[in-house]
């Protein structure tokens, strides 16, 4: 299979942790926990389902991080590195959407990872001066779309 020059792997592991409160652990659905992005793809989609039965406002978060497992090194990702849309947006109850990352880092021959960490907060019914339900906000992995999600990730994957 031929690559760009200087691609190979640049487009890098994306390794998704969820970042959710015990209580609200069964009640989002994301699908495996890790996935990547090859280096010939131009980005990569991850669905975000709402088991609840109402109504929740779904927040991603993105770090750079040197390895996956345990004793990893946090970091803020460059900016426009990986970009990712939205930012957050609103599921009814039984809804899902899909929320995409893109990876614009350098070509080059080397692995990066990011812990991704999707948020999951109680959300009311929209009323009439909010006509679209599923606002969605997109972000990118650094610059003023930058967002940290709130609490530290308890349980990653």
């Amino acid at each position: 299979m031929s690559r760009r020059r200087g691609a190979t792997l640049t487009k890098a592991l994306l390794t998704v942790g969820c970042l959710l409160a015990a209580p609200l652990a069964q009640a989002i659905s994301v699908g495996n926990l890790t996935f990547s992005l090859p280096a010939e793809a131009d980005f990569a989609s991850k669905r975000v389902v709402n088991n609840n039965k109402s109504a929740r406002l779904y927040r991603i978060a993105v770090s750079a991080i040197d390895r996956p497992g345990g004793s990893e090194v946090r970091s803020r990702p460059v900016d426009g590195e990986l970009l990712f849309a939205p930012r957050q947006l609103v599921l009814q109850a039984g809804e899902s959407e899909y929320f995409k990352f893109y990876y614009h880092g350098p070509r080059d021959n080397r692995e990066r990872y990011y812990r991704v960490s999707f948020r999951e907060i109680p959300h009311p019914q929209p009323d009439e001066a909010q006509p679209d339900r599923r606002r969605g906000q997109h972000g990118a992995g650094g610059g003023d779309g930058y967002h940290s999600g709130g609490a530290p990730a308890r349980g990653t994957v």
